[in-house]
């Protein structure tokens, strides 16, 4: 198997323009927050390689001219605000356009990459590693000992309920914010605080709930769920996610995953890859749902991931770090959603995937429209 390279992304970037086969990193605008693994100063990275064996995603020799029409539009809508589309139906690619870059260049996932996070740790509890998802985290992770997230079940990491202090947390970004503007993703990722030291430190908050009690979404829940996968496996979070659900996926590209000042990986927010192998991600949640993976366990596993587990307020669920629609429309679609118009759905019963970046949520007046994507992904 490829070995991933672990480097200060100074020498990625100097790599990137250096050698044509490294990854083009997507140029976002320069006033954008997070500017991507090009040119934002993140100390560490986890360079990741393609799959040792590729799965084919065919482009469709037909565009398909409905969702075309209806991505064009969003992309279009709000000037220099999208990045990119691309729409499968049923394994094939029916329609990818760029705004200023190609098939190669990686986005960011923001907090898609919870989802993501999910996923490889179901892995995890197939391969025997993690006995069960109602253990407490701590049982796998050194670092969660006799904080708030060790104690709790990996299950309630799992549907953002751990019970961790909501002081200074911002409920919509999931982040913590301690020293205005600067948040504990920043401080995190320009190496100033470790993972362990965040956790020990935002244990210490009095205003904890009981593990299960409530729904509260936290970046630093998905940060322990990669701490349990690490402590279960006995390898760094991007070499088991590169063993597994990456492999599985088969993707055609290199990817990133950011790390804390210790090398741990910032996998509530932090994957940097193409759309295509977004796509190819996405690909396995809908293999699992149809039967079509040869691991019968993570099949059950993805499929119990992806259903209502907690609501999230107003018409928003939530399962294990996938978002879904209200309980009543019963609707086979889930959806990856990170800050800032990245965005995943995935009908999981016909197949069909859409995935957007963007550096601006303004697109998501449109694409959450229930008269613009819906559809085509329920037809």
């Amino acid at each position: 198997m490829a070995k991933i390279n672990y480097l200060t992304l100074h020498v990625v970037c100097l790599l990137a323009l250096a050698l044509v086969s490294s990854p083009i990193y997507a140029d976002e605008p320069i006033d954008y927050f997070f500017n991507g693994a090009k040119s934002y100063k993140a100390p560490y990275a986890a360079v990741l390689p393609p799959a040792q064996k590729i799965k084919e995603l065919k482009k469709s020799s037909l565009i398909d001219s409905e969702i075309k029409n209806k991505l064009d539009d969003i992309l279009d809508g709000v000037p220099s605000g999208g990045l990119g589309v691309l729409a499968i139906n049923n394994g094939e690619i029916v329609y990818e356009r760029y705004a200023r870059s190609n098939e190669k260049n990686l986005y960011p996932s923001w907090s898609m990459a919870k989802s993501i996070t999910a996923l490889t740790l179901g892995y995890a509890l197939c391969d025997g590693k993690i006995k069960n998802l109602n253990d407490l985290a701590e049982n796998y992770s050194e670092d969660l000992k006799s904080t708030v997230w060790g104690k709790s079940k990996i299950v309630d990491l799992l549907t953002m309920s751990s019970g961790a202090s909501r002081k200074t947390l911002d409920k919509t970004t999931g982040d913590y914010h301690p020293h205005n503007p600067a948040s504990l993703h920043y401080i995190l990722k320009s190496g100033q605080i470790s993972l362990k030291e965040a956790f020990i430190k935002y244990s210490k908050l009095d205003d904890a709930n009981p593990s299960g009690a409530i729904f509260s979404y936290n970046n630093m829940d998905t940060q322990a769920l990669s701490s349990v996968i690490e402590g279960a496996t006995g390898v760094s979070f991007p070499e088991y996610f590169q063993r597994t659900l990456w492999e599985s996926a088969g993707a055609q590209f290199e990817s990133v995953w950011y790390l804390d000042k210790n090398k741990q990986a910032l996998s509530s927010a932090f994957f940097f890859s193409t759309m295509r192998d977004y796509g190819r991600l996405a690909q396995v949640v809908v293999d699992a749902h149809q039967g079509k993976l040869s691991n019968k366990c993570l099949e059950t596993y993805i499929k119990d991931a992806t259903t209502h587990k907690r609501s999230a307020g107003g018409n928003s669920w939530y399962g294990y770090q996938f978002w879904l629609g209200p309980l009543k429309q019963n609707a086979p679609i889930v959806k990856m959603v990170g800050h800032q118009g990245q965005e995943i759905f995935i009908n999981y019963k016909n197949g069909k995937i859409i995935v957007l970046t963007a550096h601006t949520s303004a697109l998501r007046e449109k694409y959450r429209d229930p008269s613009n994507l819906l559809p085509w992904l329920l037809n």
